[in-house]
This record gives C-alpha cells, sequence and structure tokens, in this order.
C-alpha cells in the first residue's frame, strides 16, 4: 500500500518523517548559502530537473516556510528573504533554543528533538578525521558523569547492551556512542538505538563491522552532499 521502490536496486524505499525531512532541511541551509528554486529541488525533489520553468508548486513552498519555521524555533537555523532574487540567504545559528512560552507540549517536545539531532550533527561532522587506529584501540577512561543513567561500572555497560542481528553491540567507548551521550545527558538503550537508526537512514552513519564501531559515510559528512537522492511518491510525500 503507497509502496516506492527503488528500480535500480531492487528495493523498497522508506517514506522520511517530517524530523527526518527537517533534519535534512538543516543540512541544506548548513550547506548552501543561498538557497533558491533550483537548489531546493535539488535536494527536495518536487518537480521534474528538466522542467525548465522549474515552478515550486504551493505545496513545496508551504513545506519550506514550516520547516524554517521549525528549525529557527530550534535554533539550528537563521535567514532572511530576498524577494527580489527569490532566494534565502542562510545566516549563522547559535544552537539556542527559542521555542516561545505557549507552545504546546508535542511541538516543544519535536522542537528540542530537532536541536538534538542537528546539534549531533554538527559536533560530529569532523569526527572522523580526527580518529586514528591507534586513538580507536586504546581504553577510554569510564566516566560515570557521561553515562549517567543506572550504570555504575563500564562493565555493567556492556552487559546491558544487547547485539542486534545488524550490529555487534554499542560500544560505549565508541566515539559517536559518546559524542551523543555527552549531549542527550540521562538516556536509554532503546533511545540510543532509535536514534542511530535515524542517522543511519539517513545516511550520516554507518557501522564499521571490521573496527566494532560508528563512522561517518564517506563523503555524507554534513556540508558535502549535493543531494539526498530522495524520491517524490505518488502520495507526494519523500522516501529515500
Amino acid at each position: 500500500m503507497g509502496e516506492v521502490y527503488d528500480m535500480e536496486n531492487k528495493t523498497e524505499l522508506r517514506k522520511i518523517t517530517t524530523l527526518e525531512r527537517q533534519i535534512l532541511m538543516y543540512e541544506m541551509f548548513f550547506t548552501c548559502r543561498y538557497i533558491d528554486k533550483c537548489v531546493i529541488n535539488q535536494y527536495f525533489p518536487f518537480v521534474d530537473s528538466t522542467d525548465r520553468k522549474l515552478a515550486l508548486p504551493p505545496a513545496a513552498k508551504r513545506m519550506v516556510l514550516r520547516d524554517l519555521k521549525d528549525l529557527c524555533e530550534a535554533g539550528v537555523a537563521s535567514y532572511k528573504y530576498n524577494k527580489r532574487e527569490a532566494w534565502y540567504e542562510s545566516l549563522p545559528a547559535d544552537f539556542e533554543l527559542k521555542i516561545p512560552a505557549d507552545t504546546e507540549a508535542r511541538r516543544k517536545q519535536h522542537i528540542e528533538k530537532l536541536n538534538f539531532f542537528c546539534r549531533y550533527i554538527y559536533e560530529v561532522s569532523g569526527l572522523e578525521d580526527d580518529l586514528t587506529t591507534k586513538e580507536m584501540e586504546r581504553e577510554v577512561e569510564f566516566d560515570e558523569s557521561v553515562l549517567d543513567f543506572k550504570y555504575d561500572t563500564a562493565e555493567e555497560f556492556r552487559n546491558a547492551v544487547q547485539p542486534r542481528s545488524d550490529y555487534d553491540v554499542y560500544r560505549y567507548d565508541d566515539p559517536y556512542v559518546v559524542e551523543y551521550i555527552k549531549l542527550r545527558g540521562n538516556t536509554t538503550i532503546a533511545k540510543i538505538k532509535a536514534d542511530f537508526g535515524v542517522l543511519e537512514k539517513l545516511g550520516y552513519l554507518s557501522y564499521n563491522f571490521d573496527e566494532h564501531r560508528f563512522q561517518a559515510n564517506e563523503d555524507l559528512t554534513i556540508g558535502a552532499r549535493q543531494t539526498f537522492d530522495l524520491v517524490k511518491g505518488a502520495d507526494g510525500k519523500f522516501y529515500i
């Protein structure tokens, strides 16, 4: 029902959620200084790119404005619109939440989650270049203040993490997991698995079976992509 397939690789594509789309929207505004309809359509293919007029539908404009509102409240994007040139100019963001006081709880939770994901992606975007084999092999000192969720020792943490079919384990000394916990604070294994699932789906991280750790996908570090390889379904939603 409403399935979308990658015919070249014979695989079923998955619909992206609003949160996932907004994370990608953040990357587009991080990557590009000026964003016009051509850039938007390059990352979010609303219409056939061979269309010379390239007139984005009203739904596209509404989506961009809604997403920008959320990104600005999350403190991860800032912009000004040039009406004459019909483009958005991306400005530096401070990552400080700007949620109105009367925001209802569910929306506030969404904005906070958006802030977290964008901050995490920003913080680890250069991490892979800093890692060496020697650094990966050394034992990372267990820090109870960082892993502050019911485990008193590194051994307890390792024992609590259950292997899953496509990974060995989530290692407590994996640099990407450590950075996640530093930002997330008090968390659970279930949340780690769910959030890393989002990061993998969107192409930011993959699991290195040889080194038993996560790694940034080659040339998919934030700012490096020129497209998200999204597919627009018949339902008007995007799939990846």
